[in-house]
């Protein structure tokens, strides 16, 4: 179990250190081939990027590392995991009601509910 916890939490650091850096580069990389390709004038977008968003990248990934804010994260990927578990329950207990509540036609539903 422990084993598996630390394969989680490493699948977890992963995850955001692609996500993160994906949120990052991604606008960058797409300003500059439509800069490139002459669609747009990307020149007034570059100080945005060298100021803002790439230094914020390198700002969050030293957070992802640290094993402390990991374990915060993973904690409230568990919270929302058992909410999302208890919602699917919730979800499928209502659907088997409504099925055995309803078990005829629906048409003559509507039509009782005309009469």
């Amino acid at each position: 179990n422990s084993r598996g916890k630390e394969n989680n939490k490493l699948q977890i650091k992963v995850a955001l250190i692609i996500s993160t850096d994906f949120l990052s580069w991604i606008p960058f990389i797409v300003v500059c081939f439509l800069h490139f390709g002459e669609l747009i004038d990307a020149t007034p977008w570059y100080p945005f990027f060298s100021t803002i968003l790439i230094p914020i990248n390198s700002v969050i990934n030293p957070i992802i590392y640290n094993d402390v804010i990991l374990e915060r994260i993973s904690r409230l990927f568990d919270v929302v995991k058992g909410i999302g578990t208890r919602l699917v329950g919730l979800l499928s207990r209502r659907q088997e009601f409504i099925s055995v509540d309803h078990e005829g036609n629906p048409e003559d539903d509507i039509q009782e509910h005309q009469m």
